[in-house]
């Protein structure tokens, strides 16, 4: 492989080299757990699987699958690419190349894409997502404490990971789904509404305004006439006790 002599990269002074005591030891082998590639997919495929159920959209929940598969074929490629030996002296063993991690690359990708598909509103999503990367994080850090891999193994799959977790959601996103945007739509209906509420009031009261303008006409007119005859009764009856004997 192209670094296979890269000695540095296989230099782990933060593995754990004696057994810890059974507690710290249980957590760390659960939280490395998590992040199996089956663990992953398998939590992905319920979500996808939800999503497509719930929404109706096999365009967002297949495509989270598939950015999940390259992301599998990814870190593969690029073992096989670089064929960087595994450190020793841990408190575990596995077979296989080290760099990038596997772990940190799915756990970081299939989390990450599991909360954008679970997120209903943009707050949500992105309480979700993260929660999603400190879980990736405690995953990654947990390969560096059990020995298999060292810092720069990780670090390599989060970025791999993150690569594929920022397009991925780019595409999300663009596909028409995306929380910010239904948010975005809400909003602009509301707008819409009370903007033609608005439009719908302003044309009762300039519907209205004539009338009441022809009211007052009348009123007044009513008025006028209605003194006029009052003040003409008024003489009539004064001349004609002028005239009576």
């Amino acid at each position: 492989g192209l670094m296979r002599s890269a000695g540095f990269l296989a230099t782990n002074p933060f593995a754990i080299r004696h057994a810890p005591s059974p507690l710290i030891a249980f957590l760390i082998e659960r939280i490395t757990t998590l992040g199996e590639a089956w663990v992953v997919a398998s939590l992905l495929l319920l979500v996808a699987g939800w999503y497509w159920w719930r929404r109706g959209s096999v365009r967002e929940a297949g495509g989270a699958l598939v950015a999940f598969l390259v992301a599998v074929f990814s870190v593969w490629g690029l073992k096989e690419l670089f064929g960087v030996e595994r450190p020793s002296g841990g408190l575990v063993t596995e077979q296989g190349f080290s760099y990038p991690s596997g772990h940190a690359t799915l756990s970081l990708l299939g989390y990450g894409l599991a909360a954008w598909l679970l997120g209903v509103k943009l707050a949500q999503r992105r309480a979700l997502i993260a929660c999603a990367l400190v879980l990736a994080l405690a995953i990654g850090i947990s390969r560096v404490l059990l020995g298999v891999h060292t810092v720069a193994d990780v670090v390599g799959g989060f970025l791999l990971g993150g690569a594929i977790l920022l397009l991925s959601f780019a595409w999300l996103e663009g596909s028409g789904r995306g929380g910010d945007h239904a948010i975005g739509s809400d909003a602009s209906a509301r707008s819409r509404g009370t903007a033609a509420r608005s439009r719908t009031g302003s044309s009762l009261t300039t519907a209205s305004t004539p009338s009441l303008a022809r009211r007052a006409t009348s009123s007044g007119v009513l008025t006028g006439h209605t003194n006029t005859a009052s003040e003409e009764g008024m003489a009539a009856a004064q001349e004609a006790s002028n005239h009576s004997p």
